[in-house]
Protein backbone atom coordinates (compact mmCIF):
# COMPACT_ATOMS: atom_id res chain seq x y z
CA UNK A 1 0.00 0.00 0.00
CA UNK A 2 0.94 3.31 -1.13
CA UNK A 3 1.88 6.28 1.53
CA UNK A 4 -0.88 8.13 -0.30
CA UNK A 5 -3.65 5.19 -0.03
CA UNK A 6 -2.70 4.90 4.23
CA UNK A 7 -3.25 8.52 4.25
CA UNK A 8 -7.04 8.08 2.60
CA UNK A 9 -7.77 5.36 4.30
CA UNK A 10 -6.60 6.77 7.74
CA UNK A 11 -8.77 9.71 6.64
CA UNK A 12 -11.28 7.69 5.96
CA UNK A 13 -11.27 5.09 8.77
CA UNK A 14 -11.75 8.22 11.47
CA UNK A 15 -14.34 9.74 9.22
CA UNK A 16 -16.49 6.13 10.19
CA UNK A 17 -15.38 5.87 13.94
CA UNK A 18 -16.36 9.32 14.22
CA UNK A 19 -19.62 9.05 12.39
CA UNK A 20 -20.45 5.86 14.55
CA UNK A 21 -19.17 7.29 18.09
CA UNK A 22 -20.72 10.45 17.66
CA UNK A 23 -24.83 10.88 16.58
CA UNK A 24 -26.06 11.95 13.74
CA UNK A 25 -26.97 15.42 15.24
CA UNK A 26 -23.65 15.92 16.54
CA UNK A 27 -21.86 14.69 13.35
CA UNK A 28 -24.05 17.65 11.51
CA UNK A 29 -22.77 20.09 14.59
CA UNK A 30 -19.40 18.90 14.35
CA UNK A 31 -19.44 19.85 10.57
CA UNK A 32 -21.42 23.11 11.18
CA UNK A 33 -18.84 24.40 13.91
CA UNK A 34 -15.80 23.30 12.03
CA UNK A 35 -17.39 25.54 9.07
CA UNK A 36 -18.37 28.46 10.82
CA UNK A 37 -16.97 28.73 13.76
CA UNK A 38 -13.84 31.27 14.19
CA UNK A 39 -12.56 28.70 17.27
CA UNK A 40 -12.16 25.83 14.38
CA UNK A 41 -10.86 27.52 11.65
CA UNK A 42 -7.10 27.33 13.12
CA UNK A 43 -6.82 23.78 13.11
CA UNK A 44 -8.91 22.49 16.04
CA UNK A 45 -11.53 20.59 15.36
CA UNK A 46 -15.40 20.67 16.65
CA UNK A 47 -14.90 16.03 17.18
CA UNK A 48 -13.40 17.27 20.45
CA UNK A 49 -16.56 18.62 21.30
CA UNK A 50 -18.04 15.21 21.61
CA UNK A 51 -15.46 12.71 22.24
CA UNK A 52 -11.84 12.08 22.37
CA UNK A 53 -10.76 12.17 18.50
CA UNK A 54 -7.19 11.31 19.36
CA UNK A 55 -8.45 7.88 20.55
CA UNK A 56 -10.62 8.09 17.01
CA UNK A 57 -7.60 8.37 14.53
CA UNK A 58 -5.83 5.87 16.70
CA UNK A 59 -8.15 3.34 16.35
CA UNK A 60 -8.51 4.59 12.75
CA UNK A 61 -4.50 4.47 12.64
CA UNK A 62 -3.70 0.73 14.40
CA UNK A 63 -7.11 -0.16 11.97
CA UNK A 64 -5.11 0.40 8.48
CA UNK A 65 -1.47 0.63 9.15
CA UNK A 66 -2.26 -2.98 11.48
CA UNK A 67 -0.05 -1.62 14.98
CA UNK A 68 -0.40 0.98 17.62
CA UNK A 69 1.34 4.51 16.22
CA UNK A 70 2.40 4.44 19.90
CA UNK A 71 5.08 2.39 20.59
CA UNK A 72 5.91 1.16 24.08
CA UNK A 73 7.97 4.47 24.90
CA UNK A 74 4.47 6.12 24.21
CA UNK A 75 5.67 8.41 22.29
CA UNK A 76 5.29 8.03 17.62
CA UNK A 77 7.89 8.36 15.84
CA UNK A 78 8.23 11.32 13.17
CA UNK A 79 7.15 9.01 10.63
CA UNK A 80 4.14 7.67 12.28
CA UNK A 81 2.98 11.51 13.39
CA UNK A 82 3.26 13.10 10.01
CA UNK A 83 1.01 10.23 8.42
CA UNK A 84 -1.30 10.83 11.46
CA UNK A 85 -1.15 14.19 10.69
CA UNK A 86 -1.86 13.99 7.33
CA UNK A 87 -4.70 11.80 7.29
CA UNK A 88 -6.24 13.91 9.87
CA UNK A 89 -6.09 17.09 7.68
CA UNK A 90 -6.89 15.00 4.31
CA UNK A 91 -10.23 14.16 6.98
CA UNK A 92 -10.99 17.16 7.89
CA UNK A 93 -10.90 18.25 4.35
CA UNK A 94 -12.92 16.17 2.55
CA UNK A 95 -15.07 14.81 5.27
CA UNK A 96 -15.37 16.95 8.94
CA UNK A 97 -16.08 20.67 7.16
CA UNK A 98 -13.07 23.27 6.75
CA UNK A 99 -13.79 27.16 6.83
CA UNK A 100 -12.77 27.95 3.79
CA UNK A 101 -16.62 26.51 2.46
CA UNK A 102 -17.95 29.12 4.58
CA UNK A 103 -17.32 32.41 2.86
CA UNK A 104 -17.98 34.79 5.87
CA UNK A 105 -15.45 33.45 8.40
CA UNK A 106 -13.30 36.33 9.17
Amino acid sequence: MTRDEQVNLIAQRFTEVLRNWLTADEFVEMKRKNETEAAYAAGACASHDFCDANIAMHDAFESVIGRSPLPDKGEMTEDDCILWNDAWNLARKLYLGTPHQCPSLP
